[in-house]
């Protein structure tokens, strides 16, 4: 960032990224183990300069009835980091911001297929046999 702030000029450069990761691990017994993340790093936005915030997500999902239902029990950002975090410094303006919230959630699901699960066999429509005679 370059630019003029009351008559100042201010610069500001920075590399930033940011990754995410998501995987599963089979277990005995028709567990799954769910692992999963993100990541921010240092960046600058704007005027501000913000620090890095990051997320572990877990959980566990038990297949039950013939993989028919599922059980799915997830807990999102687990130690409770994903955070806005930034300062801002120019002139006699030294401003910091911590901006946390409620980001750690427990969910629990329950999913069941219905029906027989076999498809059935289309029946063509009335419009196919208008169009057959149509042709003649």
């Amino acid at each position: 960032v370059r630019t003029q702030v009351e008559g100042t000029a201010v610069r500001l450069a920075s590399y930033n990224w940011a990754a995410s990761s998501d995987h599963t691990f089979l277990l005995p017994k028709q567990y799954k183990l769910l692992v999963g993340g993100g990541y921010d790093s240092p960046g600058v936005q704007g005027l501000f300069c913000t620090k890095a915030t990051g997320a572990l997500n877990l959980g566990l999902k038990k297949q039950i009835r013939a993989e028919r239902a599922s059980f799915s029990l997830r807990v999102a950002d687990v130690f409770s980091t994903s955070r806005f975090r930034s300062t801002l410094r120019y002139n006699n303006v030294n401003q910091t911001w911590n901006n946390q919230w409620e980001s750690r959630r427990v969910t629990l699901v329950f999913t069941c297929k219905i029906g027989s699960g076999k498809t059935q066999a289309r029946r063509p429509a009335a419009s196919a046999d208008e169009e057959g005679r149509v042709g003649r």
